[in-house]
């Protein structure tokens, strides 16, 4: 959700979960996230908690759209630093 507010808002993320989860998650995975958050904070740190396999589905398919996003971003962004260094190295003598 994080990686997501950043590419499409081109800032950071907010802190608290809940405003994050308003702007990254279609709603029909409410219920779900509200029942894992219900068992987090209801129970020790060491419960291990069953999987959700829609939820994982969601998660997996926005992780390849994001990586497609990020890897475009990369090619875009390709700067020459030559010019850069060169100043640096002027600089510093």
């Amino acid at each position: 959700m994080a990686a997501k507010y950043v590419l499409e808002n081109n800032t950071i993320p907010p802190i608290e979960f809940d405003i994050l989860r308003n702007t990254g998650i279609p709603s029909k995975y409410n219920q779900i996230v509200d029942e894992l958050l219900d068992i987090k904070i209801n129970s020790s740190e060491k419960k291990l908690i069953p999987r959700n396999k829609e939820l994982d589905t969601y998660i997996e398919s926005e992780f390849k759209k994001l990586d497609e996003i990020v890897h475009e971003f990369d090619k875009e962004q390709e700067k020459d630093w030559k010019l850069l260094n060169e100043y640096f190295k002027k600089i510093l003598g």
